[in-house]
């Protein structure tokens, strides 16, 4: 991963899946790492890294109240990240091509970034994975 995400020195936007949402996504993850099974993770560091990476926004601590409807956003694994909210529940989610996820804790802080948990694992599509099903 980017040198400057993992020494704290940028400032990024950080979604944090919940354990539940790695329990909930696991079979989807896997599948999409090209993994037999979701444990299989631990040991392949270069399919966890590409994971890892569409979880980042960088260059950019967005705040909850900078989040519109219909936002567009790369993660740094170069996919593009939607931004939703709930008209009626003004719940916000974020989007990958495969995943839709809640935000359950909005704009916790870190360092200079700021971190989202959600609750489900915003997987990348199989072409930002480099891998061919």
């Amino acid at each position: 991963m980017e040198e400057s995400v993992m020494d704290g020195s940028a400032s990024n936007t950080v979604f944090a899946p919940l354990d539940s949402a790695f329990s909930q996504d696991s079979k989807k993850v896997a599948s999409e790492l090209g993994l037999s099974a979701f444990e299989k993770i631990y040991t392949t560091p270069k399919k966890a890294d590409r994971l890892l990476q569409n979880l980042v926004i960088p260059g950019q601590a967005i705040s909850s109240n900078g989040f519109k409807t219909g936002s567009d956003f790369k993660s740094l694994l170069g996919q593009h990240l939607y931004f939703k909210g709930a008209w009626f529940t003004k719940d916000l989610y974020v989007q990958s091509e495969e995943i839709k996820a809640k935000i359950i804790q909005v704009d916790i802080p870190a360092g200079r970034s700021v971190v989202y948990t959600t609750d489900r694992v915003p997987v990348p599509d199989d072409k930002f994975l480099g891998i061919g099903h």
